[in-house]
């Protein structure tokens, strides 16, 4: 009996070692990694958002002829010279006078004219 006793005692005290590892190791560093994690996910749901929100909306780029003078013609109405599916700031490298607007499909209502940063 004496035998059995010794190894119940160990298998008991190894257990209770195991338990405290687990314990007071293992579960702040796994708790460490789940808020990393959690941190991360929020960090590229954030991303997501904005990016699909660019994508969501349209640039137009509107231009309007000018005299040699470089003065635009008001007579002649802006023709729309390209539209883009994603809301960004384009270069204008045209001879005229370019600016653009952004289009929001929700609302369906184009933005404010914006001069076109010239090149």
């Amino acid at each position: 009996m004496p035998n059995l006793a010794k190894y119940v005692l160990s298998f008991v005290l190894g257990a209770l070692c195991v338990t405290a590892y687990a314990w007071f190791v293992l579960k702040p560093n796994m708790q460490r990694s789940i808020a990393e994690q959690q941190k991360t996910i929020a960090q590229l749901t954030t991303q997501h958002d904005t990016c699909k929100a660019k994508f969501a909306r349209a640039t137009i780029l509107y231009e309007r002829p000018v005299n040699i003078f470089g003065q635009p013609i008001d007579k002649r109405p802006a023709l729309r010279v390209w539209a883009v599916g994603a809301d960004v700031e384009p270069v204008y490298v045209g001879t005229g006078e370019g600016f653009f607007t952004h289009y929001d499909p929700k609302s369906q209502d184009e933005t404010v004219q914006l001069p076109a940063k010239k090149k």
